[in-house]
Protein backbone atom coordinates (compact mmCIF):
# COMPACT_ATOMS: atom_id res chain seq x y z
CA UNK A 1 0.00 0.00 0.00
CA UNK A 2 3.22 2.28 1.18
CA UNK A 3 4.33 1.91 -2.69
CA UNK A 4 0.43 2.84 -4.50
CA UNK A 5 0.66 5.92 -2.57
CA UNK A 6 3.97 6.40 -3.46
CA UNK A 7 2.93 5.71 -6.79
CA UNK A 8 -0.24 7.94 -7.14
CA UNK A 9 2.07 10.65 -5.60
CA UNK A 10 5.12 10.54 -8.03
CA UNK A 11 1.72 10.40 -10.79
CA UNK A 12 0.16 13.63 -9.07
CA UNK A 13 3.53 15.27 -9.30
CA UNK A 14 4.15 13.77 -12.78
CA UNK A 15 0.55 15.18 -14.04
CA UNK A 16 1.15 18.88 -12.16
CA UNK A 17 4.53 18.77 -14.34
CA UNK A 18 2.33 18.18 -17.61
CA UNK A 19 -0.69 20.49 -16.72
CA UNK A 20 2.04 23.41 -15.93
CA UNK A 21 3.73 22.66 -18.71
CA UNK A 22 0.80 22.37 -21.12
CA UNK A 23 0.07 25.57 -19.39
CA UNK A 24 3.15 27.53 -20.23
CA UNK A 25 2.87 25.79 -23.90
CA UNK A 26 -0.33 27.81 -24.24
CA UNK A 27 0.84 30.78 -22.81
CA UNK A 28 4.30 31.30 -24.86
CA UNK A 29 1.94 30.17 -27.35
CA UNK A 30 -0.53 33.16 -27.12
CA UNK A 31 1.92 35.35 -26.60
CA UNK A 32 3.46 34.14 -29.91
CA UNK A 33 -0.36 35.31 -31.25
CA UNK A 34 0.05 38.60 -29.30
CA UNK A 35 3.46 39.59 -31.42
CA UNK A 36 2.09 38.38 -34.83
CA UNK A 37 -0.79 41.04 -34.15
CA UNK A 38 1.33 43.50 -33.00
CA UNK A 39 4.17 42.86 -36.09
CA UNK A 40 1.15 42.92 -38.50
CA UNK A 41 -0.11 46.02 -36.87
CA UNK A 42 3.25 48.12 -37.20
CA UNK A 43 3.61 46.79 -40.78
CA UNK A 44 0.38 48.13 -41.62
CA UNK A 45 1.18 51.20 -40.17
CA UNK A 46 4.83 51.32 -41.49
CA UNK A 47 2.89 51.10 -45.41
CA UNK A 48 0.61 53.93 -44.20
CA UNK A 49 3.46 55.95 -43.37
CA UNK A 50 5.15 54.82 -46.70
CA UNK A 51 1.78 55.72 -48.39
CA UNK A 52 1.49 59.17 -47.12
CA UNK A 53 4.93 60.06 -47.51
CA UNK A 54 4.98 58.91 -51.56
CA UNK A 55 1.82 61.42 -51.69
CA UNK A 56 3.36 64.30 -49.82
CA UNK A 57 6.17 63.90 -52.07
CA UNK A 58 4.06 63.45 -54.92
CA UNK A 59 2.04 66.75 -54.26
CA UNK A 60 5.37 69.03 -53.32
CA UNK A 61 6.55 67.59 -56.83
CA UNK A 62 3.62 69.12 -58.37
CA UNK A 63 3.30 72.07 -56.38
CA UNK A 64 7.17 72.85 -57.70
CA UNK A 65 6.11 72.32 -60.97
CA UNK A 66 2.96 74.25 -60.92
CA UNK A 67 5.43 77.05 -59.13
CA UNK A 68 8.06 77.01 -62.25
CA UNK A 69 5.42 77.38 -64.65
CA UNK A 70 3.70 80.32 -62.79
CA UNK A 71 7.46 81.88 -62.91
CA UNK A 72 8.20 81.26 -66.49
CA UNK A 73 4.49 82.39 -67.53
CA UNK A 74 5.16 85.36 -65.35
CA UNK A 75 8.59 86.12 -66.54
CA UNK A 76 6.95 86.06 -70.47
CA UNK A 77 4.07 87.88 -69.52
CA UNK A 78 6.55 90.60 -67.82
CA UNK A 79 8.95 90.44 -71.36
CA UNK A 80 5.80 91.10 -73.58
CA UNK A 81 5.01 93.95 -70.91
CA UNK A 82 8.41 95.35 -71.61
CA UNK A 83 8.09 94.66 -75.15
CA UNK A 84 4.83 96.85 -75.74
CA UNK A 85 6.09 99.66 -73.61
CA UNK A 86 9.20 100.37 -75.31
CA UNK A 87 7.18 100.38 -79.30
CA UNK A 88 4.89 102.63 -77.05
CA UNK A 89 8.08 104.84 -76.03
CA UNK A 90 9.27 104.71 -79.51
CA UNK A 91 5.78 105.74 -81.21
CA UNK A 92 5.26 108.32 -78.43
CA UNK A 93 8.95 109.95 -79.39
CA UNK A 94 8.57 109.48 -83.15
CA UNK A 95 5.02 111.33 -82.24
CA UNK A 96 7.09 114.19 -80.29
CA UNK A 97 9.35 114.28 -82.45
CA UNK A 98 7.46 114.88 -85.70
CA UNK A 99 4.73 117.02 -83.77
CA UNK A 100 7.43 119.54 -83.43
CA UNK A 101 8.92 119.58 -87.36
CA UNK A 102 5.73 119.53 -88.91
CA UNK A 103 4.06 122.59 -90.80
CA UNK A 104 1.56 123.67 -91.43
CA UNK A 105 -1.10 122.35 -89.19
CA UNK A 106 -2.49 120.33 -91.61
CA UNK A 107 0.08 118.32 -92.30
CA UNK A 108 0.88 117.82 -88.60
CA UNK A 109 -2.52 116.56 -87.38
CA UNK A 110 -2.22 113.85 -90.23
CA UNK A 111 0.67 112.62 -89.19
CA UNK A 112 -0.31 112.53 -85.30
CA UNK A 113 -3.23 110.85 -86.26
CA UNK A 114 -1.19 108.39 -88.40
CA UNK A 115 1.21 108.09 -85.32
CA UNK A 116 -1.64 107.26 -83.32
CA UNK A 117 -2.71 104.47 -85.37
CA UNK A 118 0.36 103.36 -85.52
CA UNK A 119 0.57 103.20 -81.55
CA UNK A 120 -2.73 101.22 -81.57
CA UNK A 121 -1.67 98.38 -83.94
CA UNK A 122 1.92 97.86 -81.73
CA UNK A 123 -0.36 98.24 -78.61
CA UNK A 124 -3.57 95.67 -80.29
CA UNK A 125 -0.30 92.72 -80.96
CA UNK A 126 -0.29 91.89 -77.39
Amino acid sequence: MAKMAEFRTAMDGMMATVESTKAAYQKINQDLADAEGNIAALTNRLDDALNTQAITSTVLQKANKEKKELQLSSQSEISAHRTDLEASVKVRSMLKRRMSTCWPKRRCLRRSWQAQRLNLLVLGRR
